[in-house]
């Protein structure tokens, strides 16, 4: 079990499902794959972190905001805890690095932007979990059509006349 700063119960390592539809309470994006939970979760208490929102600097310097250092809070420092960023306009409601002098937030994956590395472009945080999330996406959808083709035309009709079964095909 390991300590996480956001969190008031230790985390445990987990292999999550795509098909479990999870957010991360970091970013707020979808969860699949590598990640720490909150062995509580099965009861009240629903905590859930990407491997890479696990081990996030706590402090960033950050082209967009380079008058200050960011620092990486649980949630926004403000009465309703929601931000907007800075970067992108949408509002957050999650982790979000923050500048407490300029009142600057940030998404987690707008802290992260694509970067060229040795004269290569890495992806961003958000392009390589859509990445993996699409080819998730793909391999369910091969899942299902090799059900169909081995089960025949009762597992078209199924999938056409039940949405639970269609759900139950599909994963």
């Amino acid at each position: 079990m390991q300590k996480h700063f956001s969190h008031h119960h230790g985390l445990v390592p987990v292999d999550v499902k795509a098909e479990d539809e999870m957010l991360c309470s970091g970013c707020e994006l979808s969860l699949s794959g590598s990640a720490f939970a909150c062995p509580h979760s099965n009861h009240r208490c629903k905590f859930y972190l990407h491997e890479f929102c696990f081990r996030l600097p706590r402090e960033i310097q950050q082209e967009s905001h380079p008058e200050h250092p960011l620092k990486l809070l649980p949630f926004a420092p403000y009465d309703d805890s929601a931000f907007t960023c800075n970067v992108c306009p949408r509002s957050g409601n999650a982790f979000v690095y923050n500048c407490s002098i300029c009142q600057f937030d940030l998404h987690v994956e707008c802290a992260f932007p694509k970067e060229t590395v040795n004269g290569q472009v890495r992806e961003s945080y958000t392009d390589q979990l859509r990445t993996v999330s699409e080819m998730q996406e793909a391999l369910a959808a091969c899942q299902l059509e090799m059900k169909i083709r081995n089960e025949g035309r009762q597992a078209a009709l199924d999938l056409w006349d039940s949405p639970k079964k269609r759900r139950e095909y599909y994963y």
